[in-house]
């Protein structure tokens, strides 16, 4: 069986610290899976591999880690899409892939309604909001180009991580840009949070995970 390929999809993985090692072995899990358009770490240190590009950065913070994400990364992506990977989010099962996911600009993993209720990230009024999303995370998750432009140009002060930035407390605004955010039943099929919070949850039945443990 031939390994499926996404052509016009970038993997990377930003990682702020000196330590890359966890990074390398989920961009290489997921490598020997998929071929992508390109795999590409985002690191301060010099990583020198065959098969995944490095692109030296400053070393990041926690905070400064989301407005990389949100206003940095999208002017060093020229694909249709970013595959968003980390050390503990990674592709499980790719016969799972649909490219239904392409007709989303956004896909991650569903949170718990009991987590964004109670997130210390959001606001009052949009933890307790009708139009609150538990689409999703950004630990492994799918992005377009046109997702990464808005974000680019997106005025609002970058002071939560930056998937509840997106997905929640900016969604209004994204939206209005045209940004269309998968279903959670699209989402999930692409992702699911945690194998520790779902205890009976089949990794096999999703393409990937967010909070997962490579052996």
């Amino acid at each position: 069986m031939s390994k499926l390929s996404l052509d016009n999809v970038t993997m990377i993985c930003v990682n702020g610290t000196d330590d890359y090692s966890g990074s390398v072995k989920s961009m290489e899990h997921c490598l020997n899976l998929v071929s992508f358009k390109e795999a590409i770490l985002f690191s301060p240190v010099d990583l020198n591999h065959e098969h995944i590009n490095n692109r030296i950065i400053k070393p990041l913070s926690w905070d400064t880690y989301s407005d990389f994400m949100i206003h940095d990364l999208p002017d060093m992506i020229d694909s249709d899409y970013v595959l968003i990977v980390q050390e503990d989010g990674f592709i499980v099962n790719p016969n799972m892939w649909s490219d239904e996911f392409l007709d989303y600009d956004y896909a991650g993993a569903l949170w718990s309604w009991q987590n964004l209720r109670t997130s210390r990230w959001l606001p009052k009024h949009i933890q307790q909001s009708s139009n609150l999303s538990i689409v999703g995370n950004g630990g492994f998750c799918l992005r377009s180009r046109k997702l990464l432009e808005v974000c680019r140009d997106c005025c609002h002060e970058v002071i939560e991580p930056e998937d509840c930035y997106i997905c929640n407390v900016h969604r209004d605004y994204f939206e209005g840009c045209g940004i269309k955010f998968a279903p959670e039943e699209v989402a999930n099929r692409f992702s699911f949070e945690g194998w520790s919070e779902h205890p009976s949850e089949d990794p096999m039945n999703h393409f990937g995970i967010h909070g997962g443990k490579l052996a």
